[in-house]
């Protein structure tokens, strides 16, 4: 089993008196028939020619289903997913500065394949799995963040479970920034 020493208190300065954006992207699914690819490209070009643009995954960036029937239905095997994903993602490289791990990359774990192994290596950001909070001095403004690909208390039929949740239990950004 992968166990990685990673922080979930993760401080990022971005020194610049200009806007700054953060793009929060997850559950692509990467490899299932439903993924509109050109779109997802388009979003990978936009943050990759923009200044002062930056990336954070969310998770599940990949089906990587390993059991059937849901395996059936993919487009592509998980090392195909995983090639797809890691050419995206080297495309912004410098503008990835962190990824956080949803329930298909554990599943993609348990099939002897992580996107996390040397993630934080080949892109030079952070790596969290679960609850992260994240500080960002832009300038002279501090944001901090609560995220997490599913905070405690997700579920389908109350979308507001996790957000109260969040809130008393993990303790919620300062600006109510929780993604």
């Amino acid at each position: 089993q992968e166990v990685f020493p990673f922080n979930s208190h993760i401080k990022i300065e971005i020194p610049t008196d200009k806007p700054v954006r953060l793009c929060f992207v997850g559950d692509v699914h990467a490899g299932g028939g439903m993924v509109d690819y050109e779109e997802f490209s388009k979003d990978i070009a936009y943050i990759r020619d923009r200044p002062n643009t930056y990336l954070i995954t969310l998770g599940d960036m990949t089906d990587s289903f390993f059991f059937n029937p849901a395996e059936d239905e993919a487009i592509a095997s998980r090392f195909e997913q995983h090639e797809y994903m890691k050419s995206a993602l080297v495309e912004v490289k410098d503008k990835l500065l962190i990824g956080f791990a949803g329930n298909h990359e554990r599943w993609k774990k348990k099939a002897g394949i992580s996107q996390y192994k040397d993630f934080e290596e080949r892109y030079n950001a952070h790596y969290v799995e679960g609850v992260g909070w994240l500080e960002f001095l832009i300038g002279d403004t501090d944001y901090q963040i609560t995220a997490a690909h599913k905070h405690s208390g997700y579920s389908m039929w109350n979308a507001g479970h996790q957000s109260r949740r969040l809130a008393f239990e993990e303790g919620g950004g300062d600006r109510k920034g929780v993604v």
